[in-house]
């Protein structure tokens, strides 16, 4: 029971803050999800393909 009551109190307290308090953390969600992408493409190791050097199966060589 305590832990449902947790759930509705916590979200009474997010649903009473401002309307600047959404529209600040919508900003700082936008800034982190671009540095985020940002980050990710540019040391994404899908982007720089190494070559691969396949080696014969030894069975196959008879």
């Amino acid at each position: 029971m305590v832990p449902a009551l947790s759930v509705l109190f916590c979200g009474y307290l997010i649903g009473n803050l401002p309307t600047g308090t959404y529209l600040l953390f919508a900003g700082w969600l936008a800034v982190a999800l671009a540095v985020y992408l940002g980050y990710s493409r540019h040391h994404a190791r899908l982007s720089h393909p190494r070559t691969v050097v396949v080696l014969p199966d030894p069975a196959a060589v008879d």
